[in-house]
């Protein structure tokens, strides 16, 4: 509850506006707020570096812009700043919400376990990681206080548990009815596997292992350089960025503005080529290791020494927990299509923003870009031959470019969508996302379907689809085959063609080994994919049959290659 002293109760009303889920923009609202003559403070949140939508904001009346992610403590400063007397007062007694999260389904979501110097013990849900720290949140009613010193830590990271004999809180903001410490973590951080995969994953994926109790002891110094020299690239652009940490948040909105121009200008011409250097020596280093039989111990040392600096990414972060429980769940994928320099420092923006800027990042914005104009001309094929569409996607996720389908300015026509996912979670997300686009659709009669099916699920749909003659149009199945051996591949393949009518299309995809952060995503990111280049995925898609009906289409760089096969009439 949000209450001005003096005046009556009000409820301080919070108007979000995302681009995938609405058709109306923050900027939209803006102006019919500034046009009605409405005279409240209006504090416009836009991604880091967006700086020609911050620009047009501030021009139609914006008091003050904040990027993106935006913390507790900076909110409440923003809000004390143009609502004079403003007190914050508890509401979640009794409301059946959960005031205290910060964060939603996309967070981190780790757990934290501490002891105080009084014996209390400190359990926590994990927010975010900080530069050598962690972002925690808890109950109020522990009373910590700056300058705790906590012992015992164990926190979860993914399928990882980091122990650390002591710590300490260095800041602590209350929320509602929790608040948030920030606890500075030393040294480096020893990692260790804490069980197998959950009842969530999917048949076929098996992450690598890790050694216990190995070191960098048993490396060779030129892999040891590799690992050393990126952390000391990372440590360079830290010490040039931690001066101008607390003067950015404290500049007006256009001299905050103009700082984030230059930032965004110095990342990509310095810091993005700095980085990109130090990661190709890591590669190397890291095939040396492969083919000397010390990947696993290449691979512990990496995070040990890496992970203090590189976790305050929420790419990052988020890639190695797996909070749905798989990579390349859809809080990791909306990230890449979202604004690159996200983070709650300068320093990590820019960790953040050169990840998201590799041609692996680039190669999935291009997946979606192709996928949404392949629905496109499949929608507006059927139309003009008087039918509806139907379109199918496998391993669906929450779907972006059936999102950006329905989102789009141009004419919609009528078309059935099948998401098939084994997430129920994602599903539900799905829903939630897909609600907003349906609304946002122009008129158009479209129906999305969401089916929680597995692969044997699958089998037995395209049996019932032959038999009935349920099949699709349109059929896809992008970002599965990565994870799947040669075999499951091509009986999936068969699936597919099975269930995509005489006449219609099947798309899928796979990562090509011209990646050139392979071995980064699988050794530091914990993301290891099974990559393909075209002879190995042609020969799935097709076999000894017919090339004439299909096409494969590399992404820039070859990073990906995506096949588009034609069934025939």
């Amino acid at each position: 509850m949000v209450r001005e002293r003096g005046s009556t109760p009000s409820r301080l009303e919070w108007t979000s506006s995302c681009s995938t889920t609405s058709c109306r923009d923050g900027l939209s609202i803006l102006r019919e707020i500034r046009e009605k003559g409405y005279a409240m403070p209006v504090l416009f949140l836009s991604g880091f570096g967006d700086l020609e939508v911050v620009r047009e904001a501030l021009a139609a009346g914006a008091n003050e812009y904040l990027p993106k992610p935006v913390g507790p403590a900076e909110l409440r400063a923003a809000l004390v700043r143009h609502v004079p007397g403003i007190d914050f007062r508890e509401e979640s007694a009794g409301s059946g919400r959960d005031e205290g999260r910060t964060e939603d389904a996309e967070s981190v979501a780790g757990s934290f376990r501490a002891r105080r110097g009084d014996g209390v013990l400190i359990s926590a849900r994990t927010v975010r990681y900080s530069i050598r720290g962690v972002v925690v949140e808890c109950s109020c009613r522990l009373g910590c206080s700056e300058g705790d010193s906590l012992f015992d830590l164990e926190i979860s990271l993914g399928r990882f548990t980091m122990e650390f004999p002591a710590a300490r809180v260095e800041t602590v903001t209350p929320l509602a009815d929790s608040c948030l410490l920030e606890v500075a973590l030393p040294g480096e951080w020893d990692l260790h596997e804490r069980g197998g995969e959950g009842a969530d994953s999917p048949a076929g994926f098996a992450p690598p292992p890790v050694g216990e109790g190995e070191n960098s002891d048993r490396l060779p110094r030129d892999l040891v350089g590799a690992v050393v020299g990126l952390n000391r690239v990372l440590e360079s652009i830290h010490e040039e960025l931690e001066p101008q940490q607390a003067f950015f948040h404290r500049q007006d909105p256009d001299s905050r503005l103009a700082m984030e121009s230059r930032l965004v200008e110095r990342a990509e011409a310095v810091f993005f080529p700095a980085l990109t250097q130090v990661v190709e020596r890591y590669e190397s280093a890291a095939e040396r290791a492969r083919e000397s039989g010390l990947r696993e111990v290449f691979r512990a040392y990496s995070h040990r020494v890496l992970y203090p600096l590189l976790l305050c990414s929420p790419f990052i972060a988020r890639t190695i927990q797996k909070p749905l429980g798989v990579p390349g769940d859809y809080g990791m994928l909306g990230r890449i299509l979202g604004n690159r320099f996200e983070g709650h420092s300068l320093f990590a923006r820019v960790v953040n923003g050169w990840l998201l800027s590799t041609p692996a990042a680039e190669a999935y914005r291009h997946r979606i870009d192709l996928l949404e104009m392949t629905i496109r001309e499949t929608v507006a094929c059927r139309h003009q031959e008087g039918e509806r569409a139907s379109v199918l996607s496998v391993g669906s996720g929450v779907a972006f470019e059936v999102q950006r389908f329905l989102q789009s300015e141009e004419e919609a026509y009528a078309v059935d969508f099948t998401l098939m996912d084994f997430n129920p979670g994602t599903l539900a997300e799905a829903n939630r996302r897909l609600g907003g686009c349906r609304a946002a659709a122009s008129g158009a009669e479209v129906l999305v379907n969401l089916q929680r099916d597995s692969i044997v699920d699958l089998a037995k749909r395209a049996r019932r689809a032959v038999r009935e003659g349920e099949q699709h149009d349109l059929v896809y199945c992008t970002g599965l085959f990565d994870y799947f051996s040669d075999r499951m591949c091509r009986k999936i393949m068969g699936l597919l063609e099975a269930l995509c009518r005489p006449g219609g299309r099947v798309v899928v995809s796979n990562f090509a080994p011209a990646n050139p952060i392979r071995n980064f995503m699988d050794l530091v990111l914990d993301w290891e994919l099974t990559y393909r280049d075209e002879a190995a995925l042609r020969e799935i898609v097709l076999g000894e049959r017919n090339e004439a009906r299909s096409r494969f289409i590399p992404a820039p760089g070859g990073v990906e290659i995506i096949a588009v096969l034609d069934n025939p009439e």
